[in-house]
């Protein structure tokens, strides 16, 4: 079967917006009506069968306020699952309350590939210190962009790693109209999120999703699912936390409800990741924070209405 190449999945950007739609307050910032989570992390695993296994870096930097409508969220405030629909020229309904500039520094230097612009990588690029991010305008939008794709290919020197046993980050967030200025240092990172054996990051049936890991010294786990048509003409991103002693998290019906249908020709890929946080987390006046480095899995999944796509 001619299908996509599954790199093209992993050139899936959506530069996520927030963690729950909020009651609007009355003259911002109002106490309690904005969350700024800010994530980085990296992931592990094969995304293409036969392939040698990839390390992928991942941003997520979100501050949710009244002005963020996801098409599903389960809960205000973490834990919870939220998911957004987009299409074609169509992103998704991510529009962030205004922190300033978000600065990230303290990661690993190594080289990268961009792979989010389809199968074929960009140039091998140095990774930037610091990964800088800050909001923009996307037609009707306002989504976080950073100095760095959402999700990147890993390549020189091969075997290096972005964050590790010895990472120290720290996080700054300048502050905007919404949100006040804030920073943590010196934060480390758990060991990685390894998948239980009943949760195959390659195998993923979008009907019913039990995300399940092996015990792990950690905060929060992050499971997210970034789905897409091979034509490109509907996606959906569904991003979950979890406390990591759980073990589990099954994740909603409405939520997965949110993944388009795939049909013999057009199948749909499904790029999951399973990530172990630490946190540092804080109240302020005008909400709450939480910020973290991650490590964890990647896989890839291929699916049709039959199930699995056969070998191409």
């Amino acid at each position: 079967m001619n299908t996509k190449n599954p790199k093209e999945i992993v050139a899936l950007v959506l530069l996520l917006g927030g963690a729950a739609c909020m009651e609007a307050a009355v003259s911002p910032p109002e106490y309690g009506a904005y969350l700024t989570v800010v994530i980085a992390a990296q992931v592990q695993g094969v995304l293409q069968p036969g392939q040698p296994a990839a390390n992928l870096g991942l941003v997520r930097p979100f501050v949710a306020g009244p002005q963020l409508e996801p098409d599903y969220i389960s809960n205000q405030s973490p834990p919870f699952c939220m998911g957004f629909t987009f299409g074609a020229g169509r992103p998704p309904n991510v529009v962030n309350a205004d922190a300033g500039t978000i600065s990230i520094a303290g990661l690993h230097a190594l080289d990268f590939m961009d792979m989010t612009a389809g199968p074929t990588p960009g140039p091998q690029t140095p990774m930037p210190d610091p990964v800088v991010c800050n909001r923009a305008e996307a037609g009707s939008t306002l989504p976080y962009v950073c100095n760095i794709p959402s999700v990147v290919l890993e390549v020189a020197p091969p075997g290096t790693t972005w964050i590790d046993n010895h990472t120290a980050a720290s996080f700054r967030i300048s502050g905007g109209d919404d949100v006040g200025a804030f920073h943590e240092t010196d934060v480390g990172p758990p060991p990685p999120a390894v998948p239980a054996s009943t949760f195959a990051l390659n195998q993923i049936d979008p009907r019913a999703v039990t995300a399940a890991w092996e015990p792990v010294d950690a905060a929060m786990v992050m499971i997210e699912l970034i789905a897409q048509l091979q034509d490109g003409s509907a996606g959906a991103q569904v991003l979950c936390l979890e406390p990591a002693p759980t073990g589990l998290k099954e994740i909603p019906a409405p939520a997965l409800a949110l993944l388009p249908e795939p049909s013999n020709s057009n199948p749909l890929f499904i790029e999951t990741h399973l990530v172990a946080l630490s946190l540092r987390q804080g109240s302020l006046g005008w909400g709450g924070y939480m910020v973290g480095l991650g490590r964890g899995a990647v896989g890839m999944s291929c699916r049709i209405p039959s199930g699995n796509c056969p070998p191409s």
